[in-house]
């Protein structure tokens, strides 16, 4: 199974992707207080259980780091997520 196919699985089970994410944080964002960039962990228990449950799902290449690009990844994953249109 592709990356693709996983995706419109999960889409077809819960109607969107961004549902099934937002189903990991109960719908409400998460908001970190970090200071600096020394205090962001490489992955967190909800990275790890995402990351966990899109394996179990058929996804191929994640893993439970978080951040790894610095404010580059940040910009990345931001920009993924409007390409996607609300959608991912």
């Amino acid at each position: 199974m592709t990356n693709a196919q996983a995706f419109l699985k999960v889409r077809e089970e819960f109607g969107t992707f961004d549902a099934y994410m937002w189903g990991f944080v109960d719908g409400r964002p998460i908001r970190n207080a970090w200071k600096n960039m020394a205090e962001i962990p490489a992955s967190t228990p909800l990275a790890d259980a995402l990351s966990k449950d899109l394996k179990r799902r058929g996804f191929r290449f994640v893993g439970s780091t978080i951040y790894a690009g610095g404010r580059d990844g940040q910009r990345s994953c931001r920009g993924l997520f409007s390409l996607a249109g609300g959608e991912l």
